[in-house]
């Protein structure tokens, strides 16, 4: 498990990168699609919080998963889905 999770890191790691080879292109405006940039920047938003997203959940449950006590962590996350608020820390 530890080894998925370090690689899901690792993934919105890489797609970061990219993107940010992406954003100083569209900065610096020479980005492939300049005339659209700003529907670029629609999905470019998307795909950045995305990465930022699992990075977040894989750390989240990384730590979980080192400190366990399952039955007290899975009654956790469901309660806080019930009240409808979000499950992963900030």
């Amino acid at each position: 498990m530890h080894a998925s999770l370090a690689e899901a890191i690792n993934w919105a790691d890489n797609l970061q990168d990219v993107g940010r080879v992406a954003a100083a292109e569209y900065a610096a405006g020479r980005g492939a699609f300049q005339r659209r940039a700003h529907l670029v920047a629609l999905s470019f938003a998307f795909l950045w919080e995305y990465a930022e997203f699992v990075r977040r959940w894989a750390t989240w449950a990384r730590q979980q998963a080192d400190a366990w006590s399952q039955a007290a962590a899975q009654d956790e996350v469901f309660r806080r889905a019930l009240r409808g608020g979000p499950i992963l820390p900030p």
